[in-house]
């Protein structure tokens, strides 16, 4: 699909749906720039002599931005695109558990967030990470499964994931 092609239909979504249509990363780019220019308008000598905006929170813009990049909850959301989950996990209690989102599956499904999928097909995102443990038992290598969390004899085809 060329530029033209895809430029027209971005335009027919956004009529569709009356506000504009972008990837989320160009989202995102946006709000990190706002941030910076609220920053900036409060730290730079010659333009916070005005006063501008975000004088009470500017401080405070680089860890919420952190806490934005780095949240399950957002990507699966906006990227996973599951519904917000409401039903708390009666292991993990509303608690993130890293073992039970990425090595020993929780058997409630709460996929180590702490809160049970909306639905049934929603689940796992991790953001595309992927990690696979390595261990020797008796001199033999072996590698942990992400997708079956099951050990297993490391195999020379077995790239690093």
């Amino acid at each position: 699909m060329d530029e033209n092609e895809m430029k027209g239909l971005l335009q027919r979504l956004e009529k569709h749906y009356g506000e504009p249509v972008m990837p989320l990363h160009r989202f995102c780019d946006a709000i990190t720039l706002w941030m910076n220019c609220i920053e900036k308008n409060n730290t730079d000598p010659e333009l916070s002599k005005a006063g501008y905006q975000g004088g009470r929170y500017y401080k405070f813009l680089s860890q919420i931005e952190m806490d934005i990049r780095k949240s399950n909850l957002l990507g699966r959301l906006l990227y996973g695109k599951e519904r917000f989950r409401t039903e708390m996990c009666p292991i993990h209690k509303g608690h993130w558990h890293g073992d039970a989102m990425f090595f020993n599956r929780c058997p409630h499904n709460c996929d180590g967030t702490g809160w049970l999928r909306a639905r049934p097909e929603d689940g796992g995102y991790t953001g595309g990470l992927k990690i696979s443990l390595l261990r020797e038992v008796r001199g033999e290598q072996q590698i942990k499964d992400p997708k079956t969390h099951k050990w297993r004899k490391l195999r020379s085809d077995d790239e690093p994931e």
